[in-house]
């Protein structure tokens, strides 16, 4: 596997607020089948974005397909895995810290992740021309006798960073996440129908937000996670209700409602029958 970069790696510090590490298009060119792995454990913010080809990304523990416009987020400390196969693969990235950048990226709904940059074409000229300004930027501050110019240099490419970020936040709305996702949540959801559940962490542990987690599950089975939630509660009640000799408040407790009288609502709701006439009426017939 023959790796080619073209990167600048020494730090151009515009001041506290912001900076970049590192930048530059990284290829990687068939050469043989040897798998290539690239492993980061960031000390700083960092954003790659797929131009062609294709590579393995491991976040998280969890395992996706890069492939044309995929955009990874990755926040400090996070640790993050690219395993390339000998297929071609060329991407623009950027590595950036600085005291304003949790508010610049909580401002733009920025969070770490797998994303689908729908806006790819205009997300990848801006990246090039960040790239090109932060090398004019890096050159001119070497040289003390342009310092005017460097300065200049600076602020253009602080402009293009946050056009970029800007530009990434409108980009990425289809998130590409742990494929097994949706498959997973359902088991928590069996597992603990008649609990608590809280999206928020299962959404967390897969790298995605809670609105993806559920835009995600409503696509693959038409329901939201808390309607799936519901549907598993009635149709135990009704398991309870034929099958059993425990009162109503008893089995809305057994299935996750502290108001038997909530419970009963919910319940004709989704039969058409209160759980009292739905215990006669499917019982005599």
């Amino acid at each position: 596997m023959e790796i080619c970069s073209n990167e600048c790696s020494n730090d151009i510090c515009y001041n506290e607020k912001y900076y970049i590490r590192s930048f530059g298009t990284q290829t990687f060119v068939k050469k043989d089948s040897i798998n290539a792995t690239n492993k980061n454990n960031w000390d700083d913010y960092h954003i790659l974005l797929v131009k062609s080809g294709s590579c393995l990304f491991e976040y998280k523990d969890k395992r996706c397909v890069l492939d044309k416009n995929s955009l990874v987020i990755c926040y400090p400390g996070e640790t993050s895995k690219y395993y390339w196969d000998g297929t071609y693969s060329e991407s623009r990235y950027i590595c950036f810290g600085g005291t304003e950048i949790p508010k610049l990226l909580a401002d733009c709904n920025i969070h770490s992740g797998v994303f689908r940059c729908e806006n790819s074409i205009k997300v990848l000229k801006m990246f090039e021309k960040l790239i090109e300004a932060c090398e004019i930027a890096y050159v001119r501050s070497k040289n003390r006798l342009v310092s005017t110019e460097a300065k200049c240099a600076e602020i253009k490419a602080v402009a293009l960073f946050v056009a970029l970020i800007c530009e990434v936040s409108e980009s990425i709305n289809d998130v590409l996440p742990n494929p097994m996702v949706v498959a997973q949540t359902m088991d928590v959801i069996r597992s603990h129908y008649n609990e608590r559940i809280s999206l928020e962490n299962i959404a967390k542990s897969n790298g995605i937000s809670k609105q993806a987690l559920v835009e995600l599950f409503h696509k693959e089975t038409h329901l939201t996670p808390n309607k799936y939630q519901r549907m598993l509660q009635i149709e135990m009640a009704k398991t309870l209700l034929l099958g059993s000799n425990m009162n109503v408040a008893e089995i809305a407790q057994r299935v996750g409602f502290s108001d038997p009288l909530y419970f009963s609502r919910i319940f004709r709701n989704y039969t058409s029958y209160s759980p009292t006439d739905y215990r006669k009426f499917v019982s005599s017939n």
